[in-house]
């Protein structure tokens, strides 16, 4: 299966707490935040790979997490 990119999603419990962690560990503010609880930052210059913070209510479970790979042809790709 040809992958054109990846997505990895992780909760944070806390929208300012995860905000500034992740953007000092990338070294700026995120590229994408369509929504006031959802950052997204590409860490692969021209590549569509993606880290996204999403803030969810209540405690931050381990192992809660969402990835996505990137196929131009879905069908193809599942044949």
């Amino acid at each position: 299966m040809p992958c054109g990119g990846v997505m990895l999603q992780i909760h944070v419990g806390h929208m300012a707490a995860g905000l500034d962690f992740y953007t000092t560990l990338f070294g700026r503010g995120p590229d994408f935040s369509p929504h006031e609880d959802f950052f997204e930052w590409q860490v692969v210059a021209g590549a569509e790979v993606w880290w996204q913070i999403v803030v969810v209510p209540g405690q931050v479970r381990p192992m809660t997490k969402r990835s996505r790979l990137k196929v131009d042809d879905v069908r193809a790709a599942t044949a």
